[in-house]
Formats: C-alpha cells, structure tokens, sequence
C-alpha cells in the first residue's frame, strides 16, 4: 500500500505498453508503407477504400493506445486517504518511523478558500504518540471528470501561446505550477517558510491534483494558537515581521542565475499583465457601476471621472510588468488567507516538528512566477492590514523597511524612489482589477456577507477599508 507500492505497480505498466506502443509504431510504418505502395496494393487487388479503412483502423488503435498510456504516466491518486494509505505514505517521507502507524483519523475538517479545489483538514492519531508527528495534515485535491477529447483539447490549448488561454486552461496552469514550485523551488526557499509537503500528485493532462502537507496552525497541549490576521488584518507590528521576511524572500532569488529556467507564470499573480485584459479595458464603464451600487457607502463624490483616469492611464500601468523589471519571484496571491504567523514568544516555543517562533509561513503558490517585489507588497497591504496600515504614511514606512532590507540582502541599483513608484503603479493596477472584477457587481451586502465567510481579502468584505 502506499505511493510507493502504488509506483511499482504503475512502473510495470507503463514499460509494457511504452514496449507494445514501439511494436504498434513500427507495424503502422510497414503497413502503410504496404498499402501505399500502388503495386503491392494493385497485386492484393486492395480496393482503395479498404486501405483507407484500414489506416482509419490502425490511426483508431493509436490514439486508445496513447489514451492508455496517458492514464498510466502519472501515478494514480487513491480516491480515498485511509489509515493505511497514509501510513505507508507518512514512512517513504521519513516523516514516521516504520515500527509506528496510524491508529485513525479522528477528525475532518473541510476548510474555506480553494475556489476550485477541495481542501479539508485531518488530525491523525498514531500508535505511538510523538512531539514530531504531525498531529493534522491538510489534504487539498482537485480532480476533473473529463472525458478524453476533453483533456486532448484542453492540452491543445495549454500547448498555445498565452494569450490563447482560456480559463479552464489558466486554473489547470496554476495548480501544475504550485506542484512544481514545491516539489523544486520550495527547497530553495529563504526568509519566509512553506509547509512541508508529503505527497504530491501532478497529472495535468488527466485533470488531477493531489496534495498532502502539514498542518500549520501551531499547537501547544493540544490547543490551536491563532495565527492569522483573520478577521480584521494583521497589525502595524506583524505587517513589519510579514514584510519583512518577504524582503528577504524577494532578495534570495532577484537576478539568481536560474530565474528563467524556473516552471512559473511568466508573469506572477492571477490578475497582472494580460491576465485580466478584457474586464481591465473596460474600468470606465465598470466605475459607473460601482458609483451607482456603493457610491454613497463608499462617499465617492466628486469622483465621476475617476474610471476614466485610470483607463486613460493603462499603459502606464502596465509598465510595471515590463520584462526589465521581472528580477525575482512573487507570491502573486500574498494576501491575509495565505499568510500565517507564529504569535509566540521564542520562550513559549518547543522543539516541536519544523515550526519555529517569529516564522512567517506562506500557502498556495498557485500564481508564483517572475515580478518585482512591489506587486506582493501593494498586493498585501491592500487586502490584509488593520485600518490604519492602509494609510499613506503607514504604507510609506512599510515600504521604505521593506526596501531596506532588500538593500541590506544585497539588492543592488533599485534606489526606494524607483520602489516607491512600482509600489504605486501595482497598487493602482490592484485597485483597477478590484473595479473590474469585484466591486462592479458588488453591494452593500456583499462585503457583509463576504466577511461573514472571511472571503478573500479585506477589499472585499471591508466597506471601512474599501472607502480607504
């Protein structure tokens, strides 16, 4: 049982069809060699509709040959994670010793966020109970029931340039990259922490992902200490440490030597660049809709030709994603729900698994790709600080710490003015997608509603912070 059962098995399967699919390949290459061959045909008295039929038959017999192959090239995702999958899975990782085992699963817990997957929490008990066992870990799955036209097309399109890419194509994109970052950028990784991951499942053309990683909500006897900035944003203090760390996460990989090799978006974020071009263009008329559904909650008087400033000002705008400018990797998706802090005082913290006080631990790299730092920094204090972050002169000493330790991480010809101006182009170009593709179709009961599900970021369930 387990993974590694489960790639022996695959293995085996994969070699003896990869072997009958070398025989089809050459049988195809002397038949229609044969029937193509006018005096071979006319001496068999072929009809020619018959080798036609014949070709048909064979080309039939490649593509179930090569749909069989494309089931078995992945190794399979087990449809349920049971005790005993699990087991096998946590020893291969060195994650559990051999002479100990899972007992049950004592608790499930599925969790918000995941726009397009399942994610869900599952604390374990084991036989012999350890302070380095992972007492949960967090499953998070997607799985697509296409047919295999279907994923045939939707690999043809993935095959396109950029922006030929449908949405479909997009999210499939995202989840193949984050599986990529963990499994080779995630080793490299300074200044902030990711979770420690035991399973990866990585089937792009099959439509299915899989992920098993380690809980990160920090324990003491048993009891969760909180950790996140949910539900009014992080602090003035906490924002310096989240930032902070973010620098030197930036520093670590600007200008490294093998940026452009990396698996990423070559753009990071999901909503940058040309990603959302279409509703962008049209920030004009979408600024009419927000001035009619929360102009008066939101007090934007004198404000009618705001829409056509920012539209008339695209261009700049964009200029922030320049490829000169793309020195290192980004989140792209650093806001409040991804983001989790140890409180704790390096006192209270234990020798415990691989958690350390005044850590910053980072989740869901689905959108990392090229940038420059200032997209994360616009992007996090626009959706995940207490009120009086938001300020401007807040937001100037943040970003003025930020480029400092950049400077001190060895960061060198990108001066705070040329910083301070990216960070304005990002936060603007923010501000033009949340116009486009939120508050245009948002109400005052939206945000009400958004903050009850702790929804995203608070630029969408915080009228007090949107006003701002």
């Amino acid at each position: 049982s387990g993974p590694r059962a489960e790639c022996f098995t695959k293995a085996t399967t994969f070699i003896m069809i990869s072997i009958a699919g070398i025989f089809l390949f050459a049988s195809i290459f002397v038949v229609f060699g044969v029937l193509n061959y006018t005096s071979w045909s006319s001496q068999l008295h072929m009809p020619r509709h018959f080798t036609q039929l014949l070709e048909i038959t064979f080309i039939c017999f490649l593509l179930y040959v090569m749909k069989q192959l494309a089931q078995v090239s992945v190794l399979p995702m087990p449809e349920t994670f049971d005790c005993e999958w699990l087991t096998a899975m946590l020893r291969e990782k060195g994650a559990m010793r051999y002479s100990n085992s899972i007992n049950s699963i004592t608790g499930e817990q599925q969790l918000t966020g995941g726009c397009h997957s399942a994610v869900r929490k599952m604390e374990l008990s084991f036989r012999e109970q350890s302070d380095w066992l992972p007492p949960a870990i967090v499953v998070k799955v997607l799985k697509w029931n296409k047919s295999f036209y279907e994923r045939v097309c939707l690999a043809a399109r993935a095959a396109l340039p950029d922006r030929f890419e449908t949405k479909e194509v997009c999210y499939l994109k995202s989840y193949s990259i984050e599986a990529k970052f963990y499994r080779d950028i995630g080793p490299e990784v300074h200044g902030i922490k990711i979770p420690r991951v035991y399973y990866n499942h990585n089937d792009k053309f099959n439509n299915e992902f899989g992920m098993i990683m380690e809980d990160i909500t920090f324990r003491d006897n048993k009891e969760a200490v909180p950790i996140t900035g949910q539900p009014l944003g992080f602090t003035f203090a906490e924002t310096r440490r989240i930032l902070s760390q973010l620098a030197h996460f930036h520093a670590w990989f600007w200008e490294h030597p093998d940026l452009l090799k990396y698996d990423v978006w070559s753009v990071a974020g999901y909503y940058t660049d040309t990603k959302r071009t279409i509703f962008k263009d049209k920030v004009e008329d979408h600024w009419s809709n927000v001035l009619q559904n929360l102009g008066s909650e939101l007090n934007l008087t004198g404000m009618e030709s705001f829409g056509a400033r920012l539209y008339n000002n695209r261009k700049a705008l964009n200029s922030v994603y320049k490829h000169s400018k793309l020195k290192t990797i980004v989140h792209g998706d650093y806001k409040i729900s991804n983001i989790f802090l140890d409180r704790r005082t390096a006192t209270q913290t234990k020798a415990k698994y691989s958690h350390h006080s005044d850590s910053v631990y980072v989740i869901d790299w689905q959108w990392v790709g090229l940038g420059i730092g200032a997209v994360d920094v616009a992007y996090y204090l626009a959706t995940s600080t207490v009120l009086d972050t938001v300020q401007k002169s807040s937001m100037k000493k943040l970003v003025k710490l930020y480029h400092s330790i950049l400077v001190e991480k060895g960061v060198k010809n990108y001066t705070f003015k040329e910083m301070w101006m990216d960070f304005r182009l990002a936060f603007v170009d923010f501000v033009v997608y949340v116009i486009s593709c939120k508050w245009t179709a948002m109400m005052p009961s939206d945000f009400l509603s958004n903050q009850a599900q702790l929804k995203d970021g608070l630029h969408i369930r915080s009228l007090v912070h949107a006003k701002q």
